[in-house]
């Protein structure tokens, strides 16, 4: 069944929430003696960090991460509109193999390794009434702005360019957490920031909203990584600090 980007992402978010509490037994490819996925519930690390909220840091032994290129556009024009450029896209060109059936086949590798989910603990949704603070006005402003200032943005920039969820208040506050962590990580684990990669959730129930971040690290042509970003678990709160 076709799903989009934005479908897929908000597949993972429970499934990850479920995991982090039922833990999830190793999967395996049916061509492939891998685990794809193993959660051990027994290994989350729960604490309060400011604020009074509760952080749940479940490691994620085994995952695998699937790349897929469905095409490429070029830039063709800017043009300017009051004192910023809009960079105009071209259209798509997909880059995909069609068999005798019509199904389209698109170049894409796999990679296996580890990853780190952090969320609140299950029942912490966030009630967010109304913008607190200037930044937080303006980022509000941003996800509700009208047409022109919609247009100072490239729609592939978004998993859903009618939502532009990624310019909520709360998207950005888990991304901003998420970046921090990185720079933490990167130090601490010998990896690169541009080694780690990252999956931002947010899950809105009417004007409640909940979030979480998967930071994870895989490699190509081999058995995954080594351990380094699951062993950090331990310390995430003193990261948070």
């Amino acid at each position: 069944q076709k799903k989009t980007y934005r479908e897929l992402i908000g597949g993972e978010f429970p499934a990850l929430i479920k995991a982090s509490y039922e833990g999830a037994p190793p999967k395996q490819s049916k061509r492939d003696s891998r685990p794809f996925f193993h959660v051990d519930p027994n290994r989350v690390k729960e604490f309060k960090a400011a604020g009074g909220w509760t952080f749940r840091v479940t490691p994620v032994l085994s995952l695998r991460a699937v790349i897929v290129q469905v095409g490429y556009r070029r830039e063709v024009k800017t043009e300017n509109i009051g004192s910023g450029l809009l960079q105009l896209q071209g259209e798509l060109v997909e880059v995909c193999a069609k068999d005798m059936n019509g199904d389209r086949w698109y170049p894409g590798v796999e990679s296996y390794g580890e990853g780190v989910f952090v969320s609140m603990a299950e029942d912490d949704w966030v009630e967010l009434k109304r913008p607190q603070g200037k930044a937080t006005g303006e980022w509000m402003n941003a996800f509700k702005g009208g047409e022109d200032l919609r247009r100072l943005y490239l729609p592939y920039l978004f998993r859903d360019d009618q939502e532009r969820e990624e310019m909520h208040p709360w998207f950005v506050w888990w991304h901003t957490l998420s970046h921090a962590l990185i720079r933490h990580i990167s130090s601490e684990a010998g990896y690169s920031s541009a080694s780690i990669r990252e999956r931002v959730y947010i899950e809105r129930n009417g004007s409640r909203f909940r979030g979480g971040i998967l930071l994870y690290a895989t490699s190509l042509g081999s058995e995954g990584t080594l351990g380094g970003l699951v062993g950090l678990v331990p310390n995430f709160q003193q990261f948070f600090k």
